[in-house]
């Protein structure tokens, strides 16, 4: 039985009450109560109400009506502002609750409010502080311009506030002014973490400098600073090891960057392990051996071996030999892999060979990743060995055995390392060397291929038949590829679709056009897929059938991409139909298909899009607009920017305005709000 209209409690009554749940109602309701009253023009409602919540958010007596009552004016936006600012003039001793929530509804109107508070709060640092999160909200030059004055402030903690609000914003004072800060430590980091974001030059020195302080907190963000520097000013790693020896790199500033290495902050970690390897001093060639398991270090740790050469290499193999029970065991193998192949020696490809019997599937995968680099022929039998396994380690040995076959110019597996001297038609085996024969790509590997084509593994016919998708060139596997669109297996069935795609070849054509009525929505896609590979006319009515008569999404969505290739209004009329279907991904679809079209008609379609509730629909079909040439799209997309709420479709509006109106005037004014 419902509460009578007497027996409820008033909503802003109850954002005091003790319950959650029932202080979420009360903001519900008063929202929904607010935004009515706005829209119909209630403003005795808006004024009574507002008014009794902002009395909630200036008392002291109870912090979660307060919290409440800020929830509820937050939601309600700009509207409250004026209600908040009158408060401001009548409550001088509420000033700071007060811009607490007016600094989250605020637009940049406000900011000469802020400036003018927090002139005359020279006695209030918290407000200050608040004043200055309220201003770094607004994300304009004038916001920035007032940050950097209030940077004057005397107080290190407002300063500091200040300094936040501009890594808020992605801007950043001038290297000067940050520089003089350095000396201050409260500031050091947040000053730091600025350079990292500056354009010039100078800002790479200040923060290099850094790199020896006493504090590991600011030699991270120095680190990770220095590192985002340099990625900006150079392309290789070349340079970047010029410019890091020009810079000069001491025993303090080593030993700072060395020690981040036991940082619990991988991103610190993965900063030192980059510049250690760009100064390219051995002696912190052994401690990064010891953190390569962590973030990005197994990069830089390939790089500086390479800058070490032989004595890089030989302090590896000393690691791999001295501490087999390391955690970074498996790591180290997987670097050997960075040696070359020139440079492996035997006894460390036995070592690898040997690795690949280990019961731990990170050793294993790790010398896998080794041979495949520096491995030869002579070690293919070990790797064919490892194509038998049955985990995804069996695919990573094929993908090896195909690198090491490749580097030595040999198209085809050697039979020799096969039992009895052929291949397998069944296991593990026999399907990863399928895949060793599709990454060769060479024709002498078809017969083997169309043979298993007929195995009893299914697995191993799908390999098969993705493997002859791989090599191009007329050869028997098209044929036989058609004749396993009658496999029994749809998995087989859907394989030989994609790899006749993949071929396009015109002469599977109408066996595709078969499939594409096949019993298993899974071979339907795949041939409806192959069609559109094909990019055939004769296809495209086809196309139509499918669109009107499957059952199958996903095969529908796959049959509107094929109907790109035909421009005819008869197509144009069926595409924009599609527009209307209750399925996102084939209104989708429609959407994509429709920027091919030259007629005006397509572009009505895709504006009517752009009103559809789903909002990867309406992103489709900006996307779309965006790519045509049709000025008539520029007024309804600049009335649906002044209401899109979704932040990527609103963007990709913008994008597509900016191009129909030859970027300078869209730049300047994307929603049109200027025009006279």
């Amino acid at each position: 039985m419902s509460d009578s209209p007497n027996d409820r409690v008033d909503p802003v009554r109850a954002l005091a009450s003790d319950a959650w749940r029932d202080r979420k109602r009360a903001s519900d309701e008063l929202v929904i109560l607010l935004q009515q009253a706005r829209r119909i023009g209630d403003s005795d409602t808006m004024s009574a109400r507002v008014g009794e919540i902002i009395d909630a958010v200036v008392s002291p007596e109870n912090p979660s009506a307060r919290a409440a009552a800020s929830e509820v004016l937050t939601r309600l936006g700009a509207a409250a502002a004026p209600f908040l600012k009158a408060a401001l003039a009548q409550q001088p001793d509420a000033t700071r609750p007060l811009v607490e929530v007016l600094g989250a509804v605020a637009t940049e109107a406000e900011l000469p409010l802020f400036s003018s508070l927090f002139q005359n709060a020279a006695g209030d640092e918290n407000l200050r502080c608040v004043l200055v999160t309220a201003v770094a909200k607004q994300h304009s030059d004038e916001s920035v311009a007032l940050l950097g004055e209030m940077l004057a402030d005397p107080s290190e903690v407002v300063k500091l506030h200040v300094l936040d609000g501009f890594t808020t914003l992605g801007v950043a004072p001038s290297n000067e002014v940050l520089g003089a800060l350095l000396d201050r430590p409260t500031l050091r980091r947040t000053v730091i973490e600025l350079l990292g974001q500056s354009e010039d030059e100078s800002a790479l020195r200040l923060v290099w400098a850094q790199l020896s302080d006493g504090l590991p907190g600011v030699r991270s963000v120095a680190a990770r600073s220095a590192v985002r520097l340099l990625s900006a000013r150079v392309d290789t790693d070349a340079e970047a090891a010029e410019l890091v020896a020009e810079l000069g790199a001491g025993d303090p500033l080593l030993d700072g960057i060395a020690s981040l290495l036991e940082h619990a902050d991988t991103r610190a970690v993965s900063a030192a392990a980059r510049l250690l390897a760009l100064i390219g001093e051995e002696g912190s060639f052994a401690p990064l051996l010891q953190v390569l398991g962590v973030g990005e270090v197994f990069a830089s740790a390939k790089l500086m071996l390479g800058r070490l050469g032989r004595v890089g290499q030989a302090m590896l193999y000393a690691a791999i030999q001295d501490d087999r029970e390391s955690a970074c065991y498996a790591q180290w193998l997987e670097l050997v892999g960075a040696m070359g192949d020139a440079d492996a020696g035997a006894e460390v490809l036995a070592l690898l060979e040997r690795e690949l019997e280990c019961e731990e599937e990170a050793v294993v995968a790790g010398a896998i990743k080794a041979l495949g680099q520096v491995g030869g022929v002579p070690q293919v039998s070990s790797l064919v060995d490892a194509c038998a396994r049955d985990d995804g380690l069996g695919d990573m040995a094929a993908d090896a055995v195909a690198e090491v076959l490749l580097r030595a110019g040999l198209l085809e597996v050697p039979l020799e390392v096969l039992q009895d001297g052929r291949w397998p038609s069944s296991g593990s085996l026999a399907r990863n060397l399928c895949r060793v024969a599709g990454r060769l790509g060479s024709e002498s590997s078809v017969a083997s291929l169309v043979f298993l084509l007929a195995s009893r593994d299914v697995d191993v016919r799908v390999a098969a038949a993705h493997a002859l998708g791989a090599i191009r060139g007329e050869h028997e596997g098209v044929g036989a590829l058609v004749f396993a669109l009658a496999d029994e297996e749809a998995h087989v069935r859907a394989a030989a679709c994609r790899s006749l795609g993949a071929l396009s070849r015109i002469e599977s054509l109408n066996s595709l056009l078969a499939a594409s009525g096949d019993a298993s929505s899974l071979v339907r896609a795949a041939a409806v897929q192959a069609l559109v590979q094909l990019d055939n006319p004769v296809a495209a009515s086809r196309m139509r059938e499918i669109i009107l008569e499957d059952s199958s999404p996903t095969v529908v969505v796959h049959a509107v991409e094929g109907l790109k290739v035909a421009r005819d209004e008869q197509t144009l009329g069926l595409v924009m139909s599609l527009c209307t279907s209750s399925d996102t991904e084939v209104a989708k679809a429609a959407a994509r298909v429709l920027r091919g079209f030259p007629s005006h008609r397509a572009t009505a379609a895709l504006i009517g899009l752009l009103a559809h509730e789903r909002w990867d629909v309406r992103w489709a079909a900006a996307e779309s607009l965006g790519m045509r040439e049709d000025p008539t799209a520029v007024g309804a997309i600049r009335e649906v920017l002044s209401v899109e709420s979704d932040a990527l479709v609103t963007r990709t509006l913008q994008e597509a305005l900016s191009r129909l109106l030859g970027g300078a005037s869209a730049a300047e004014d994307p929603r049109g709000e200027n025009r006279g």
